[in-house]
């Protein structure tokens, strides 16, 4: 009787014990969950080649985000009334590369962080994309596709997943412009650029639709005048779009894999640069750019500027100045530093900072505001960003005899920079014609520098180096207006 009581206990635990394994490792299986960002092209992709359904079928859930009026769709094809916030409502080539620029932050805040809430992430540009105008549109788009893969670098728990854009349509485009949108494709599917990085792969949506003259092939086409894909391209390349994810999933994950947690933003990595370990100069009197809050202005009117930290592409400290800019023709942009008392700089020989592109040639303007906080005085240097300096970090040093009072300013107040009253530091660029481009600078810092001070407490008011105070800030970003107007009008007159 004991011995079936025991039996019929140790039973009982057992089956429990069972039950709570059970329940556990249901809890811990999941679907691998994916996103895929896109406008209207990936849309009819995704209903007329019954993408979702292929995918669920597959025991994956499959997530897609359309313009930001649209929103994010969910697993099961529903409006979740959600929407990523993508920058402009640009999936383009240079929209994509802001997205990817973007810090990783939990609870999620900008696009990038909710996209990385899934395991796979699928992105594309739609069909204008294929209007390269010329070789150096073509190197930008590649550009901002390297500073995309720099940044999937980062992240080799997610697989991500390049859509390559559809062709235009012959009244829609030259030979020239196709023939370069078929050049950009291919080489976002090559080794050159895929090579050593495993999870980043690339669908090429471009090639399955066009023809030999590179442009939507008329089977395609939904008329002579419209790009978009008809349903025939979306039923026949739906299903090969399903096949193509399956066999990238199970390739990188391994068949049966199952993702450990929810897909949640994960902080950011340490970035593990690719390049030749280089020697660093040291520079001293640096300013601390966490510290700093850099001011974007624009001429309002034809150009763009974003300017924020990234803690991704570093160089000296946590944190490096980057610089987003899009000039229209006569366009102006800056990013600008003011302090609420002087910097002194007295005894230095001049500005240092290291400086890393997209592209070479970028013309810059880096403007030192120096005198007294009621009247500082522009002195600038002008520079391209180096060859050097492309996917690299090179170092730039100006003197202080570099400097020179722009035209525009006029002879009034000093005559050169007095290290010991800067009041503003400012990187612009300006264009006649329309251009755009993107950099980062880190290691700001003075040349020859043994210490760091600011006038005394009675001499300036209070305060060191640090964000600029709410009375100060109105006066000089008068200043800067003023100076704006200045430098249009005596171009105007010029």
């Amino acid at each position: 009787m004991k011995k079936a009581k025991l039996f019929l206990i140790l039973s009982l635990v057992l089956m429990l014990f069972l039950m709570i394994s059970s329940s556990v490792l249901a809890q811990d299986e999941r679907p691998i969950c994916i996103i895929f960002l896109h406008h209207s092209c990936g849309h009819n992709l995704i209903d007329g080649g019954n993408v979702r359904e292929g995918l669920s079928n597959l025991g994956y859930e499959f997530f897609d985000h359309g313009y930001n009026g649209d929103g994010l769709r969910l697993a099961d094809g529903s409006f979740s009334g959600e929407s990523f916030n993508v920058p402009d409502d640009n999936t383009d080539p240079d929209g994509l590369a802001v997205i990817f620029s973007q810090p990783l932050h939990d609870p999620p805040d900008n696009t990038f962080s909710h996209l990385m809430a899934y395991d796979v992430i699928a992105f594309k540009s739609c069909f204008p994309v294929s209007n390269i105008a010329d070789d150096e549109q073509l190197a930008a788009y590649q550009s901002y596709y390297l500073s995309i893969r720099d940044k999937t670098d980062l992240y080799p728990q997610k697989l991500f997943v390049i859509v390559t854009q559809p062709p235009q349509v012959p009244n829609n485009t030259t030979a020239d412009e196709a023939r370069r949108a078929r050049q950009f494709t291919e080489w976002l599917g090559s080794d050159v650029y895929l090579e050593g990085h495993p999870n980043l792969v690339t669908f090429d949506f471009f090639d399955l639709l066009a023809g030999e003259d590179n442009t939507l092939q008329p089977a395609h086409r939904a008329d002579e005048w419209d790009a978009h894909p008809n349903d025939l391209a979306n039923q026949e390349i739906g299903p090969i779009f399903v096949e193509f994810l399956n066999a990238a999933i199970n390739h990188y994950f391994g068949e049966g894999y199952t993702p450990p947690e929810v897909g949640e933003p994960v902080e950011e990595e340490p970035q593990q640069e690719q390049e030749e370990e280089q020697e660093v100069v040291p520079t001293r009197n640096e300013l601390d750019l966490e510290e700093r809050k850099w001011h974007p202005d624009t001429d309002g009117e034809v150009s763009s500027v974003e300017c924020s930290l990234d803690a991704n592409i570093v160089m000296t400290g946590e944190s490096s100045l980057y610089i987003n800019y899009a000039l229209g023709e006569n366009g102006y942009a800056s990013c600008a530093n003011f302090f609420d008392a002087h910097l002194d700089w007295a005894g230095e020989e001049g500005v240092s900072f290291f400086i890393r592109s997209d592209r070479a040639g970028q013309e810059i303007v880096f403007t030192v505001f120096s005198g007294p906080m009621d009247s500082p005085v522009p002195f600038e240097v002008r520079f391209s960003s180096p060859e050097a300096s492309v996917d690299s970090w090179e170092r730039m040093d100006f003197r202080w005899d570099e400097f020179s009072k722009p035209d525009w300013h006029g002879d009034g107040g000093i005559s050169a920079v007095d290290p010991a009253q800067i009041i503003s530091l400012v990187f612009s660029m300006e264009s006649e014609t329309s251009t755009q481009g993107q950099f980062w600078v880190d290691g700001l810092s003075s040349i020859g520098a043994t210490s760091q001070e600011v006038l005394p407490e009675e001499e300036n008011g209070g305060g060191g180096i640090c964000p600029f105070s709410t009375l100060v800030m109105p006066l000089l970003v008068g200043i800067l207006w003023v100076m704006k107007r200045k430098k249009k009008v005596y171009n105007d007159r010029g």
